[in-house]
This record gives structure tokens, C-alpha cells and sequence, in this order.
């Protein structure tokens, strides 16, 4: 379905995505830039499936990535520490950035029980979207360099029943134009009880300081990076 947003309150409201605890696919819209009223946007709809008992819940963090990074004592990096005690507020939806610019970061994660199989976390369906061509010379390079500048960074923990959660799978990089030809971002090895509770933590954010790529460009584009599904599966 297309949709022409005729303001910025219009295009919130499109990319918000309500989802109830138990559902392991979500779709989520990230617009870049959105401020701009001009903007036209296809929404991307996915198919979102429930599987019972898996129960998903999704939280955002509160913390800019100074404090975050600093919760352990040692700036600079984001440790299991930060993680763990950083300051978290539930979601119903596991991505929510209606716009993002140079220098932002947003961290998430995903708490998954009642599943005695083994997970991994996909982006399923990466692609970035403009309007107008970004630069005279626009072809499909051009929206892959701003997906290849986007970063996802992720890494997984197990929390036995009664236990203290601990790292599974170690953090990792990647980025969206990455997520476009691969859309797994980690895995879980080894084998997971019922009881077990898994927690997939996962930040997106978009380095300042790369003076390479025309953002301004995108910005008038109206660039829309979109994932069609989050998803946690075996």
C-alpha cells in the first residue's frame, strides 16, 4: 500500500507499529530525516506471526550512549555491564527511530522465554528508499552507501531460571547494507532450556564525521531505510 504523508505528525504515525507480548516478527520503518514535510514514504507491510508460548518483550534505552557507555566505570565502550543496568523502558515495538542524524545512537533489546530452541536474530528485508534521487548522478549505489553507513552492533545472553545472565554470543558488527544480503546478525550456539530466558541486545546507530556521504542529499531525498521483519527464529 502507498501512502503520501502530508506532515511529519502523519509520517509518525505511520511507522508506529503495535505489538502485543508472544509475537516473534515485527515490522518496523526507520525514516532518515524525517522532519522533512515533503517527504513520500511507502509503507512496507509484514506478515507478523505469533508462536505460543514464546512470549518476546522489547525494551528501549533511556540512556544516551555517554552514560550507557560509562555505567561500568570505563567510557568509550558499551560492556554486558552497561547493558544490564542501564536505564530501560518496555516497547511495543522492538525498533521505534522515526528519524535519525549523524552521531545518534539507540540501543534495544529483545527478552525471549518459554523457548527450549536454539535463536537467532535476523533483519529480514533491509532496503533504503528515496523519493528523489539523492545526487544527479543517483543509482542503486547511492542508498546502499547509506546503508552501508548505518551500524548495527548485537550480542545475546542467557539467564538460566534462578541464574545471573550471561553473555552468550559476544558483540558483534554489522551493518544494514550487510543485513540486505545477510539478514542474520547473530545466533545462539549450543543448546537452550524451556526455562531459559534469552536476551538479545542490539544497538543502530549512524557515526558522525564521515564527510564521504551527502546526508543533506538524503535528507531532501527523503531516504527511508526499512526492515520488513525483526525477527527471532529458529
Amino acid at each position: 500500500m502507498n501512502k503520501t504523508s502530508q506532515s511529519t505528525k502523519d509520517l509518525y504515525k505511520n511507522l508506529i507499529f503495535l505489538v502485543a507480548s508472544g509475537i516473534v516478527l515485527i515490522a518496523a520503518t526507520v525514516a532518515w530525516f524525517a522532519q522533512n514535510s515533503s517527504t513520500n514514504v511507502d509503507a512496507i507491510g509484514a506478515e507478523v506471526k505469533a508462536y505460543d508460548p514464546v512470549q518476546i518483550n522489547y525494551f528501549r534505552c533511556n540512556d544516551s550512549y555517554e552514560t550507557l557507555a560509562s555505567r561500568d566505570g570505563i567510557p568509550g565502550s558499551v560492556s554486558l555491564y552497561d547493558r544490564i543496568n542501564a536505564n530501560w523502558t518496555a516497547s511495543d515495538s522492538s525498533i521505534d527511530i522515526s528519524s535519525m542524524y549523524p552521531g545518534q545512537f539507540f540501543s534495544y533489546k529483545m527478552v525471549v522465554s518459554n523457548t527450549a530452541n536454539n535463536l537467532s536474530l535476523k533483519f529480514k528485508s533491509v532496503t533504503c528508499t528515496a523519493t528523489t534521487p539523492p545526487s544527479a548522478s543517483a543509482s542503486a549505489t547511492d542508498t546502499d552507501e547509506l546503508l552501508s553507513a548505518v551500524k548495527v552492533d548485537a550480542m545475546a545472553t542467557v539467564k538460566p531460571s534462578g541464574g545471573s545472565e550471561t553473555e552468550r554470543v559476544s558483540l558483534v558488527s554489522t551493518n544494514m547494507y550487510a543485513l540486505y544480503s545477510n539478514p542474520t546478525l547473530l545466533t545462539i550456539a549450543g543448546s537452550v532450556s524451556s526455562t531459559d530466558t534469552i536476551t538479545f541486545y542490539f544497538d543502530i546507530y549512524l557515526p558522525g564525521g564521515d564527510s564521504s556521504i551527502d546526508y543533506e542529499a538524503f535528507r531532501e531525498s527523503g531516504a527511508v531505510i526499512s526492515i520488513a521483519e525483526v525477527a527471532a527464529e529458529t
